[in-house]
């Protein structure tokens, strides 16, 4: 059995080896064809603004650190994020994660330009997720449970934390969580189902944040329609 390839201008490409039709395997020479190794170069430059990867589960440690030309990112089966993944990356918008269930230490400090972050799938925070991210606007945790540390401390700028599921009250574990931020200066709220809300309020050291709880039914529309619920 003989094989023939051409590349997209017909021109014939070396053949390496012919096998039977069962198992064939060919080789060809790849400088032959145009390649566009715009993102490999921008990789290695550090020169990208936009990157997509939707194969890879995990973000290994300083993955992507000091990508401060990155403005735009897309993993969407990412589970897990190692200590300091997106270490200042300064200009990204937005830290969007729907499969991730583990963030460790540091994963996104100094991304000061973050405004809204989204783990739909994040059931514990145990540690300082957006910390001290100052422009941080909105954070949906919808499946949230348990919450430790002081993953909110100084983010100033909070102004809505949200939480959908309604299985059960997710655990605060110290008042820490919140130190400095919109939530404790009274400029942020907690959104929470309607029918939680004063257990929320009730509940061990969400009560000292009582007054920042609110039912879902109270969600300003342009955060509605920026997270699409």
């Amino acid at each position: 059995m003989e094989i023939k390839i051409k590349n997209k201008d017909g021109v014939m490409l070396p053949l390496a080896e012919t096998y039977c039709e069962e198992n064939i395997v060919v080789t060809v020479d790849e400088s032959l064809f145009d390649q566009d190794y715009t993102t490999e170069d921008a990789l290695i430059t550090r020169e990208m603004t936009h990157y997509a990867n939707n194969r890879v589960k995990v973000i290994g440690t300083r993955a992507l650190s000091h990508f401060t030309t990155l403005t735009s990112c897309e993993f969407k089966n990412v589970e897990t994020i190692k200590s300091y993944g997106f270490y200042y990356c300064s200009s990204l918008l937005e830290l969007n994660f729907p499969k991730v269930t583990t963030i460790e230490l540091n994963a996104f400090s100094d991304c000061k330009a973050a405004t809204i972050a989204r783990f739909n799938s994040l059931k514990k925070i145990i540690t300082d997720v957006v910390r001290s991210l100052t422009t941080m606007k909105i954070v949906y945790i919808p499946n949230i449970e348990s919450i430790s540390g002081a993953p909110f401390a100084d983010c100033t700028g909070l102004e809505a934390i949200v939480i959908t599921q309604t299985n059960t009250i997710a655990t605060l574990a110290t008042t820490n969580v919140f130190v400095r931020s919109g939530i404790a200066n009274g400029t942020g709220f907690v959104y929470v189902p309607d029918n939680l809300v004063e257990s929320y309020k009730s509940a061990t050291n969400w009560s000292s944040f009582a007054t920042q709880i609110k039912g879902l039914s109270e969600l300003p529309n342009d955060i509605k329609e920026e997270l699409g619920i």
